[in-house]
């Protein structure tokens, strides 16, 4: 998924000044999760179900802290459960990926150390070479936060109110 940033602008900054720095970023951490569950929900429903359906079975929202230095934040992201999540939103490449693991070849690399690593090499050497073709990338993600982009800011101001009501 592309990198995204929201900036929130005077309203929240009001809101900042009325909780201490500690619990304005704890905040901001636990409702990062309820923030984004819109998108996720969004993406599951514009998800392309191709041959398997899979992609569109369900995104995962995570929101970890961030501390550089000086830097403070909170980042959260919204990944696919599947590995090729981002294969199908960015579009790739198509390589010739040579043995398999269902081929003799393969089972015979099991055992062969030496073997293996030919092949690892040679799968290398086609990947920096030509493609057979390139797959189109579906930008479904690109449209969902755009659409979902006021919503996430709205609702991440009404959680801070709360928690602001909370404090005072």
């Amino acid at each position: 998924m592309p990198l995204e940033t929201i900036v929130f602008s005077p309203p929240i900054a009001e809101l900042q000044r009325r909780l201490s720095p500690a619990r304005w970023w704890a905040a901001i951490e636990r409702n990062a999760t309820r923030v984004l569950m819109p998108l996720a929900a969004r993406l599951k429903t514009t998800a392309p179900r191709g041959k398997t359906g899979k992609l569109g079975r369900g995104f995962d929202v995570r929101a970890k802290p961030v501390h550089q230095g000086l830097i403070q934040g909170v980042e959260a992201s919204v990944g696919a459960r599947v590995p090729y999540g981002h294969l199908v939103s960015r579009g790739h490449r198509i390589i010739a990926r040579g043995a398999t693991r269902f081929t003799t070849g393969a089972r015979a690399m099991k055992g062969n150390p030496a073997l293996r690593g030919r092949e690892r090499t040679a799968l290398k050497l086609r990947r920096q070479g030509e493609a057979l073709g390139f797959v189109p990338g579906d930008p479904f993600v690109e449209q969902a936060v755009a659409a979902e982009r006021a919503n996430i800011i709205r609702l991440n101001e009404k959680l801070l109110e709360q928690e602001v009501g909370r404090a005072i």
